[in-house]
């Protein structure tokens, strides 16, 4: 085996420098998160899961409340969904604790006698073609900014 060795101190900068920038990916997970919870947040204003397709409308909506809109009585639910972002993951959710019976759906209330249809907020197998196209997006103007030297 022949081996050579060739040495440039411009590639091994820009190594290094692409090195330091995937190193901690939390500012590309941050901004990658917010773009996601605007997604989230467009869900719950349109009343439709992750891919555009319309909830369930509600049975006998309060004309003091929600409009008609399921899952926008106060808000809060929606409120409740954040993300948390490290070096390596992002993680968007929420500590709701009826967040589940909207998402997947299921019998609750008294006795578990009345059905709640799902509602999802969050994709759950795969992820819609604009939010890909989002990640893609963020992905790519990070590994610009940091071969420019701007992480």
């Amino acid at each position: 085996m022949i081996t050579i060795e060739v040495k440039s101190d411009p590639v091994d900068a820009a190594l290094a420098q692409l090195g330091r920038a995937v190193s901690d990916l939390t500012p590309a997970f941050d901004t990658i998160g917010d773009g996601l919870l605007r997604y989230v947040r467009d869900g719950f204003e349109s009343g439709a899961d992750p891919f555009g397709h319309p909830w369930k409308p509600l049975k006998n909506p309060s004309p003091k409340r929600r409009a008609g809109k399921p899952l926008v009585d106060t808000g809060a639910l929606m409120r409740s969904f954040v993300r948390q972002s490290g070096t390596r993951d992002l993680v968007i959710g929420t500590n709701s604790v009826y967040a589940a019976i909207h998402q997947f759906g299921g019998m609750a209330g008294r006795n578990r006698a009345t059905p709640i249809p799902a509602r999802p907020t969050l994709p759950t197998e795969t992820l819609p073609a604009d939010w890909e196209q989002e990640i893609v997006s963020v992905v790519q103007r990070y590994l610009v900014a940091a071969m420019e030297g701007h992480p």
